[in-house]
């Protein structure tokens, strides 16, 4: 949907049978250089469908004085269809609202006047893509390959950069590692699962037997 914000009160849209078309974001409108407030966006249009220019216009617009017109002119592809001249008073229930659906012809043999309406021709969504315009195709992740010998060059270098990295990062782990140190007076038993007891000091007792 058009809409500016120095033009409050007016939307423009591109339809196909009466539903509005998705829109997308134009990536260079902001290196269009223009002497007026201007909207740029790509639509998503389908193949060999006609379309029609549907246009709302509401009390919000600034209508200033009393008899202020609002003009509008549709092109396509640089081709006149049709002007509309908007006053506040065709405004009804507070706003005004109508398509532009082609250009109206006169058949020379006939004189009747007759009605143009324009079609999209086939877009190619690949260069579309390409331009960034519409989101690309999400790639799928290669299969994982078992055998070592069938990778590439490239996947054999980065499989060793990485597994070197590793093993200088549990080289760096083991490193900072503390050690325990134990002094050579403490002996251990290897036979026996218990830790060996601490042997008991006893203090030596004197018993005279001379005395009665």
């Amino acid at each position: 949907m058009a809409i500016l914000e120095e033009l409050p009160g007016v939307k423009v849209t591109v339809r196909v049978e009466g539903k509005d078309c998705v829109e997308y974001e134009d990536p260079d409108a902001a290196d269009i250089q223009t002497s007026c407030p201007t909207s740029s966006k790509y639509i998503e249009s389908v193949d060999d469908a006609e379309f029609c220019i549907h246009f709302h216009i509401d009390s919000d617009y600034n209508w200033d004085y009393k008899g202020h017109s609002l003009s509008m002119a549709v092109r396509v592809d640089n081709q006149h269809l049709e002007n509309i001249i908007a006053q506040k008073a065709n405004l009804i229930n507070g706003k005004l609202e109508g398509d532009v659906s082609g250009r109206r012809v006169s058949c020379a043999e006939t004189g009747v006047w007759l009605l143009r309406k324009p079609k999209f021709s086939a877009v190619n969504k690949e260069a579309l893509r390409r331009e960034m315009i519409i989101p690309r195709t999400p790639t799928q992740s290669p299969a994982i390959q078992d055998d070592f010998d069938s990778l590439s060059d490239a996947e054999k270098a980065r499989l060793a950069r990485e597994r070197f990295q590793e093993l200088q990062s549990i080289k760096k782990i083991k490193k900072e590692e503390p050690v325990t140190k134990r002094g050579f007076s403490e002996v251990f038993d290897l036979t026996n699962n218990d830790p060996p007891s601490r042997p008991i000091k006893r203090t030596a007792q004197v018993v005279d037997l001379t005395e009665d």
